[in-house]
């Protein structure tokens, strides 16, 4: 009977495991089906799934990180969570829910001077109308700090956050958003003017790829850097984005936004019937110096009182590549910067009014191997004072006015070879060139 009974507790053990939760002991039983319901740890250790217990999970990892596993379940935040270094924070997709509390006024995660993290599979929910009313910028979804870096997150699902649903602060590098839908925005008023956006970068060697963003406040992606800091730095590629108030892929002016790759984005039906008593104009994707737009697809920009635009390259030294763009006020605007930029190979299309429009400060454009038609007044348009400008092997139909013109004090620069069917080609400049073109 004594070796039945010593046999009968060695079974038990085997069956039944005890684990810590929280400051509690817990004994559950040794299937798959009851751990699933639990949060756990790469430590093998569980927790019954309360919000409270995540950060428990977190911390139980200590200073080697490991990874942490969360239930499917709605996790209610009222103080954000915090995760540091070499930490991968999974969920169970759509179905596992971080949820801001009522009134919390507080971001749902952050991450401040780590690295190596990863966040996959979780649904961030920013519970917009439990929240204080606007004016109010605080509650983003998740914040990337310090000096963090090698930050992943992917397949994840943002809804309804206050402000920026990641915001990758000054100081961060080598953030990657991956494959996550970002839905709901604010209504637009003079009350909460708020400028946020579904991705805010604003570090070095930063990627936003195969994202899906939809009526987000203002912007889709952003970049930028303060003066004191680096330029900015990044790829946005394959990412679609639809129904922003403003702007879809947004470099800040004024500041150091620079060397920044987008590509292969499809940007549509941008805009917002409220954000146009802000008399602002707004855009597709707009470039600073050094950023190269290429093979981009951009339909459907709202015109506002200041003007829309499908692509907006600012400061020079800008590449605007073999873009489809349609549906705007102006197609491709080059404002800024002397610096040498080129518009090549871009298909533009149902503009109201330009379809390339070089304006202050943009002299030394390359403008070579568009197709422009129907557009409301120039096809292609080298506004007053421009010089050094190249406009070559373009194709220009269907427009209101001029196929392309060189406005008045424009001069010294280059107009051949260009196809104006049923269109004129206007110079101004003495000492421009016009030849090898068709026109009428």
């Amino acid at each position: 009977m004594e070796r039945i009974a010593y046999l009968f507790v060695a079974l038990t053990m085997v069956l039944a495991s005890v684990y810590l939760v929280g400051s509690v002991t817990r004994t559950i039983n040794d299937s798959m089906d009851n751990k699933e319901t639990l949060i756990r740890n790469s430590n093998g250790n569980y927790w019954e799934p309360t919000t409270t217990n995540i950060q428990i999970a977190i911390d139980d990892l200590g200073t080697q990180g490991g990874s942490i596993w969360l239930p499917s379940g709605t996790f209610i935040i009222t103080q954000t969570i915090q995760l540091d270094d070499n930490i991968n924070l999974i969920g169970k997709g759509k179905s596992t829910i971080i949820k801001l509390g009522n009134n919390a006024e507080t971001d749902l995660l952050k991450i401040h001077n780590s690295d190596n993290v990863v966040i996959r599979d979780i649904f961030f929910d920013g519970n917009e109308a439990g929240q204080s009313p606007p004016p109010h910028y605080g509650e983003l979804g998740i914040v990337i700090s310090g000096s963090s870096s090698y930050v992943t997150i992917q397949n994840c699902y943002f809804k309804d956050i206050v402000a920026s649903h990641i915001d990758a602060q000054e100081g961060t590098s080598f953030i990657t958003v991956d494959s996550c839908h970002f839905e709901g925005r604010r209504e637009w008023s003079s009350t909460n003017a708020g400028y946020g956006g579904a991705i805010w970068f604003s570090g070095q060697n930063n990627v936003a790829k195969n994202n899906f963003i939809k009526d987000t406040y203002a912007c889709g992606i952003v970049f930028e850097a303060l003066p004191e800091n680096p330029p900015a730095s990044g790829i946005a590629d394959g990412n679609i984005i639809t129904g922003n108030i403003c702007h879809g892929i947004h470099m800040e002016n004024n500041v150091k936004s620079a060397n920044v790759i987008i590509s292969n984005n499809y940007l549509y039906d941008l805009g917002s019937d409220a954000y146009e008593i802000s008399n602002a104009r707004c855009w597709g994707i707009n470039l600073e110096e050094g950023s190269i737009a290429a093979n981009n697809v951009v339909d459907g920009v709202r015109s506002y009182a200041k003007g829309s635009y499908c692509l907006y390259g600012i400061n020079g030294n800008t590449t605007i590549e073999g873009n489809t763009v349609q549906g705007c006020e102006i197609g491709i605007i080059r404002y800024h910067g002397n610096k040498s930029s080129k518009i090549i190979g871009n298909s533009i299309s149902d503009m109201i009014k330009y379809g390339v429009y070089c304006g202050g400060y943009s002299d030394n454009t390359v403008v070579v191997g568009n197709t422009v038609e129907n557009v409301g007044s120039h096809g292609i348009y080298l506004l007053n004072g421009r010089q050094n400008c190249i406009v070559t092997g373009n194709i220009v139909s269907n427009t209101g006015s001029h196929g392309i013109i060189e406005a008045d004090t424009s001069d010294y620069n280059i107009i051949t070879s260009n196809i104006a069917r049923g269109e004129t080609i206007h110079k101004s400049g003495s000492n421009t060139i016009k030849e090898n073109n068709i026109e009428g």
